[in-house]
């Protein structure tokens, strides 16, 4: 599985193993902002999950084979859906997002590190497409 770290503006394709993974994310979890971009490699078939970390929070994003966006619930903010939060990306852009998709640093690794070793997204979560919040 490729996997690509974006911490501070600097864009990298850093390995293919479970160990350059952990190292590097062990590296870039030093940063307040930075973006992991992990993609197999299915003869072109786009598909991948996404993390955006800000601070002490995350937002994942999956993408599969037909260009579903699907975003995980937290089931901590489930009632608040009409209610954002501010996030702040790696190059310094403030973007918006619903506080129910809002994760802890911890479970947003542990969600990169399931999908890095099976190549499916988590299980546990509940998934929800962009829809929803584009009403």
């Amino acid at each position: 599985m490729k996997f690509t770290l974006a911490p501070q503006n600097r864009e990298q394709t850093v390995g293919h193993t479970l160990r350059q993974f952990h190292l590097q994310l062990k590296m870039a979890a030093r940063e307040d902002y930075f973006q992991v971009q992990l993609e197999p490699e299915n003869d072109g078939i786009i598909e991948g999950l996404n993390a955006t970390f800000n601070a002490d929070r995350a937002w994942i994003i999956w993408n599969n084979a037909e260009g579903e966006w699907l975003y995980p619930v937290n089931s901590k903010h489930a009632k608040l859906e009409s209610d954002e939060e501010d996030c702040t990306l790696e190059n310094g852009q403030c973007d918006v997002y619903p506080i129910q998709w809002s994760h802890s640093r911890d479970r947003a690794i542990k969600v990169l590190n399931h999908y890095f070793e099976n190549g499916q997204r988590a299980p546990w979560l509940e998934w929800t497409s962009e829809e929803y919040w584009m009403d």
